[in-house]
């Protein structure tokens, strides 16, 4: 499968022409390619996410995160664009999603607000909208409330 993949993937067809470059970063043992002497792995998704199951999610893995699961797939398989698969595998992993703490600070406690002096002094203002349409024309009220007395005021939105 990963034999075939070769012949497919553009990357690994160009290596086989006669290039300096593709020489040194790549070498062919056995119908396999590597570089650096990690496997090089075609675009094939098949493969790629078999292996990606294997550094993550199998029961010996642990379903380590995103630095770990790389790490252990880069040590003996190569392919370009290994990192942000791995970043996209880890992050979808639905284990992961479900099971895992946050590693962010929760958010602060809340501070509340001063106890006003006088009425109407300190306010809070609110939209309601999509209410059935009046005789005017009007579908929506303003309300205001004061936070001391809890008296209201409404104004219709024009």
């Amino acid at each position: 499968m990963i034999k075939d993949g070769y012949l497919k993937d553009g990357l690994y067809s160009s290596v086989t022409g006669s290039g300096v470059e593709a020489t040194l970063a790549f070498t062919l043992e056995d119908g396999l390619w590597y570089k650096e002497g990690k496997l090089c792995i075609p675009e094939v998704p098949e493969v790629r996410n078999q292996l990606l199951y294997a550094f993550h999610d199998a029961p010996y893995s642990g379903h380590m995160g995103i630095a770990k699961t790389l790490r252990g797939v880069s040590r003996e398989y190569y392919w370009p664009s290994l990192a942000d698969d791995v970043k996209q595998y880890v992050r979808c992993c639905g284990v992961c999603q479900r099971d895992k703490s946050r590693n962010q600070k929760p958010g602060g406690l809340l501070q509340p607000l001063q106890i006003p002096e006088q009425s109407w002094n300190s306010i809070s203002m609110d939209f309601i909208t999509d209410l059935p349409v009046t005789n005017n024309g009007n579908d929506g009220i303003l309300v205001f409330v004061d936070r001391l007395t809890k008296m209201t005021m409404l104004r219709q939105l024009v």
